[in-house]
């Protein structure tokens, strides 16, 4: 999207950005719920893919691919998305879906 339709889309669209963001995590919930229902856990099916990678032949500062490398590269995918062409919601969506996902990878949860 070019920085002026950007920029004028942000400016028609302001009493929006006032909006709480909690429809969007309401719907990244539910999503990663659905998909944990199909797929199994977040975490079991970024350490099987990581596994699939490193098997491949990647790795990341000459280390296996972990889990964590996933989520950030699933991130990354919806950041491209986003930024190229028309933005979809549901790219935000599956953002925070996979932030979410990210969190749980952590042992302590005392920020």
């Amino acid at each position: 999207m070019p920085k002026e339709s950007l920029r004028e889309t942000i400016l028609q669209n302001l009493d929006r950005f006032e909006q709480e963001p909690w429809p969007v995590l309401a719907k990244a919930q539910e999503r990663v719920n659905t998909n944990q229902s199909a797929y199994g856990s977040p975490h079991g099916n970024f350490k099987r893919t990581a596994d699939i990678l490193t098997a491949l032949g990647f790795e990341r500062e000459g280390c296996p691919v972990t889990p964590m490398d996933i989520a950030l590269l699933m991130v990354a995918l919806k950041l491209a998305r986003a930024s190229g062409g028309e933005g979809k919601l549901d790219n935000w969506v599956d953002i925070a879906g996979y932030a979410a996902c990210a969190g749980v990878l952590f042992d302590d949860f005392s920020i």
